[in-house]
């Protein structure tokens, strides 16, 4: 095979004329959010692919597919990368994380599914009820998947449809702050990962030390309106606290700060470990309960931040 060719990863290890060699089951996406939806798909080739004694497999994006084809229609991404790969993990398939090309994206449907048959051993392609694949897509129809499918000896399965769930949903009611209704259609929390650096010190003289959170890539990660959230930090080791987490411009001590910039920063109830600088946290959301807010001083900031925290302790952990 042409190893530049914009479909090229590599074929499964190749196995003596005595073992039976490994046939796929494969689903195409991006999968930002990991929702219900995409859920109900996974749940879809992993039971489907059992059937037939094949291995499944989740081909996806690290950057989603708009910000090669159309760059200024590029959505927000719900999930890291790191996150999203975790979870497809955990449903225990095998990743295949594609670079997304221009070469890529001037493939057709028929060039994805022929390649994925001829070159990659796949009999089998899941695909969600709104999902497309190829240049030509938007202008196929269901049925027209599965007879492309069939003339390549590739099987297509439609996935059932989850009502009332998709991507653009959950990011239009996160980035309006509603987080409980983005959890309950993702059905897991939002949740924002990444490195924990090294911040100002503000918060730690406050009596209330937060962890400040760089985010995981990529870059055009969704943001909530700024304000402060109750939360749930997961560590590196596990471990996981109730916490409450502060995103915005912190103008009360904005002049204090050494990079006036929006923040994340959470502030982990009851932990007493050592500093975080350089480990990986995940953020849950798990709602809104006030807006960011300029403060008369640094005392009335200080006493709102621990009424903050203790109305968090009064909720479920």
């Amino acid at each position: 095979m042409n190893t530049s060719s914009p479909f090229y990863f590599p074929p499964a290890a190749e196995s003596s004329p005595a073992e039976k060699k490994e046939r796929y089951a494969v689903t195409i996406g991006t999968f930002d959010g990991l929702h219900r939806g995409h859920l109900r798909v996974l749940d879809t080739l992993n039971d489907e692919a059992a059937r037939r004694g094949l291995t499944p497999m989740v081909i996806t994006f690290d950057a989603h597919p708009l910000s090669v084809i159309a760059p200024e229609r590029t959505p927000a991404a719900i999930l890291s990368t790191l996150y999203k790969l975790a979870g497809i993990r955990r449903h225990g398939m095998k990743i295949h994380l594609l670079d997304f090309t221009p070469a890529t994206a001037r493939q057709s449907a028929s060039d994805w599914i022929r390649s994925l048959h001829d070159y990659h051993d796949v009999d089998l392609i899941v695909i969600g009820y709104d999902n497309t694949f190829g240049h030509d897509g938007r202008s196929l129809s269901q049925d027209d998947y599965i007879r492309i499918g069939a003339e390549a000896g590739v099987e297509i399965i439609i996935a059932d449809r989850v009502e009332g769930i998709s991507s653009t949903a959950i990011r239009r009611h996160i980035a309006a702050g509603h987080i409980e209704k983005g959890t309950e259609l993702l059905g897991h929390p939002f949740t924002l990962d990444g490195r924990v650096e090294e911040g100002d010190h503000i918060g730690r003289s406050l009596g209330v030390p937060t962890a400040n959170i760089r985010p995981a890539l990529p870059a055009n990660r969704l943001i909530p309106p700024f304000g402060v959230y109750a939360s749930r930090t997961r560590l590196s080791d596990g471990s996981v606290y109730p916490s409450v987490t502060n995103i915005g411009l912190r103008p009360t001590v904005r002049d204090l700060a050494a990079t006036p910039t929006p923040r994340i920063e959470t502030h982990l109830i009851g932990y007493d470990g050592p500093d975080l600088y350089g480990s990986r946290i995940e953020v849950e959301l798990l709602s809104r309960m006030r807006d960011e807010e300029k403060f008369s001083s640094i005392d009335a900031l200080k006493e709102r931040l621990h009424q903050d925290i203790e109305i968090r302790k009064s909720m479920q952990p």
